[in-house]
């Protein structure tokens, strides 16, 4: 009899060890408030046993824990049955990865060696005209902005055709930038009108 209690005793025990390496929502909830990393997190479903709730109820309060798409989806996988998702592997970096000689915010042009470089900006002296076209015509009638820019000549000389490339701040868009044709003015300097 003694060793019956024995015996199942020790079952009792292996199936709780058993159940503590089964993941389920709850275990996910845990990675992903203890700030481990989404590949991590990925590759810890992929590789273990687990009982995951995939119903609507289930999903939303993953991410309302805060786990992310990439989790939520590694879930969704596991508990449909399809093959587990491959490991993935850590970046070698954070961030955007930029290439060979885009290293910060900028605007670059590509030499005729195929190395980005960096175009280095020049001053912008603004004026502002039309005030009163614009108001004399009750905001129908736009004001004018005028840009002169020091100089007869840039100080980069590029050669055509040029290929540009512009890394900008994350939430900003490119459309916030534009390329301006500039004419010689009286004087020494360019101009533009917009």
């Amino acid at each position: 009899m003694r060793k019956v209690l024995v015996t199942l005793a020790m079952a009792v025990v292996c199936l709780g060890l058993a159940a503590q390496d089964a993941l389920n929502n709850d275990a996910v909830i845990k990675l992903v408030k203890a700030g481990l990393s989404d590949e991590l997190i990925v590759n810890t479903i992929g590789s273990k046993p687990g009982t995951y709730d995939t119903s609507t109820d289930g999903l939303i309060a993953l991410k309302t824990a805060g786990a992310s798409d990439k989790v939520v989806s590694a879930i969704v996988l596991k508990a449909s049955g399809a093959s587990a998702p491959a490991p993935v592997a850590a970046p070698a970096a954070s961030g955007p990865v930029l290439p060979p000689g885009i290293d910060e915010v900028g605007v670059y042009y590509k030499d005729k060696d195929g190395a980005w470089v960096a175009l280095m900006p020049e001053v912008v002296n603004f004026k502002t005209g039309g005030v009163l076209k614009q108001f004399a015509t009750n905001g129908i009638v736009k004001g004018d902005i005028n840009g002169h820019i020091p100089g007869p000549r840039a100080k980069t000389t590029i050669t055509l055709p040029v290929e540009f490339a512009v890394y900008v701040q994350e939430g900003t868009a490119i459309t916030e930038y534009q390329l301006l044709r500039l004419r010689p003015s009286s004087g020494n300097s360019r101009s533009f009108a917009r």
